[in-house]
């Protein structure tokens, strides 16, 4: 195996704790991170985020399992989750330039400009970025964080929902993107929590392990905390990520746990008045972190 340093520590030392699908999934002895051995270059991330990455009809226990099953049809849901997010934001800053790294197709963007922020994304999807730019022109990039070059100081805010996990080196992300805020900005960052229960549970089997070709690194709480700490960000505020679910798709999120029975109900679901049924659900596997630049 190739032997890669860990990304917060710089160690060499780790045990392999999974083997999905051709990849190896080690654990830093010294800190404490999981991560992917070896690591994709961005040459091959890059491609899997094309148009089908947002509207993926593979079962989540495919092995080309990926993405969204549809992000577009799902948009509400999406923004009101943002929303929710957006408010523990502005607990600690007043509304003003915002960037959404890995922005998607702009809908935070979307729920933020209507808050009045003035907003940026960019994103690695150039189907994704040619959407957001239907709305946000120019002011939405397909390129990564240190191509894009922003001004030293210049972000009130910058976020990462869902993201980190799939940026080849975190660190050095969360470094430029620390340079690019201004004193006392805010970072929020969204990520699959590898320390949770419910992955003791599942094991190799937990579908955010099932994602190995798009997931480089899995963090827990602790590992996300010292890398940002070491970084220079003071955190605020941790809690168990919530996102906004119709019924059938938290029946589906449930199939890890009996894919007949869950599945089945998902259909039922999908067939009844549940369907138009939207309840705010933190479903324990993924962790929120919100810090600011010391």
């Amino acid at each position: 195996m190739e032997t890669v340093s860990c990304n917060l520590c710089g160690g060499n030392d780790t045990k392999q704790v999974y083997h999905i699908e051709g990849f190896n999934i080690v654990k830093c002895k010294k800190c404490g991170l999981l991560y992917v051995n070896p690591r994709p270059d961005m040459t091959s991330l890059k491609i899997l985020y094309n148009n089908e990455y947002f509207h993926n009809n593979e079962k989540r226990f495919s092995e080309k399992y990926l993405g969204y099953t549809n992000y577009l049809l799902n948009r509400t849901n999406i923004e009101k989750t943002f929303a929710k997010r957006l408010d523990i934001i502005e607990r600690y800053t007043k509304t003003g330039k915002i960037l959404d790294v890995g922005c998607a197709l702009g809908f935070c963007l979307s729920v933020a400009s209507k808050r009045g922020w003035d907003v940026r994304g960019i994103d690695l999807s150039g189907f994704a970025v040619d959407f957001a730019r239907k709305e946000f022109g120019d002011r939405v990039m397909n390129k990564t964080l240190f191509a894009s070059s922003f001004p030293e100081n210049y972000f009130d805010a910058v976020t990462y929902w869902d993201v980190l996990e799939h940026v080849p080196d975190p660190k050095a992300e969360l470094k430029e993107a620390r340079r690019i805020m201004k004193r006392g900005g805010i970072i929020g960052i969204v990520v699959p929590d590898a320390g949770s229960h419910i992955v003791k549970i599942l094991g190799k089997n937990w579908p955010e392990f099932r994602r190995i070709r798009e997931h480089i690194y899995f963090f827990g709480k602790k590992t996300l905390t010292a890398m940002l700490n070491e970084l220079g960000f003071d955190i605020l505020y941790t809690e168990g990520a919530g996102r906004i679910f119709n019924i059938p798709d938290l029946l589906a999120e449930c199939e890890i746990y009996g894919r007949f029975i869950f599945g089945e109900l998902s259909k039922l679901a999908e067939r009844s008045w549940l369907s138009k049924v939207n309840i705010y659900v933190k479903p324990g596997y993924k962790t929120a972190i919100y810090a600011r630049k010391r």
